[in-house]
């Protein structure tokens, strides 16, 4: 059966079809979809941003993809470009870093927020404001989250029951 192309008028016989669809040819339903995704760009760029967050084999690909020397090179650039972009942010974070740890200011154990107790390096030291270094609230990842985003991050795999870890005993036998 020869089919006919209804856009540029194209036979089975001089170009390709796809299977299954008859109406264009290859070329043409190219064409056709690239023009639909330029239009609709918004909506693509949202569904794959949830996509990305939700898939776990994309997620165990960029894993993988950051141990390697590239993508160790690619986190440096953009760790880079993000200080160079922000130098108010960056000193503001260093300054709270050296102050945390000569004891000028103290960490606390709990989210200012939630209440919640997460392990020490998931409380966030967030600024209102940069000008003021030290002016910071003690908040979760969730909570940072929530400030910045306005979503929660999805609930983490591992063996923490309500902020706490999970102390498992050894029997010796």
């Amino acid at each position: 059966m020869t089919r006919t192309c209804k856009i540029c008028g194209a036979s089975s016989e001089t170009a390709e079809f796809y299977k299954g669809v008859n109406c264009r040819c290859k070329e043409c339903h190219k064409k056709e979809v690239r023009a639909n995704r330029a239009e609709r760009s918004e909506q693509y760029r949202q569904y794959e941003k949830m996509r990305y967050k939700r898939d776990p084999q994309r997620a165990a690909a960029n894993k993988a993809y950051s141990l390697t020397e590239a993508g160790k090179a690619a986190q440096s650039a953009s760790v880079k470009k993000r200080n160079a972009l922000n130098p108010e942010k960056r000193a503001a974070n260093l300054i709270v870093g050296s102050a945390v740890k000569s004891g000028r200011i103290m960490k606390p154990e709990q989210c200012n927020r939630c209440g919640d107790t997460p392990r020490r390096r998931d409380l966030h030291a967030h600024h209102h404001d940069y000008a003021f270094p030290l002016d910071v609230e003690w908040i979760c990842v969730k909570c940072h989250g929530v400030e910045h985003h306005g979503i929660a991050p999805p609930p983490a795999t591992s063996n923490r029951v309500r902020g706490r870890y999970v102390h498992r005993i050894k029997s010796h036998d």
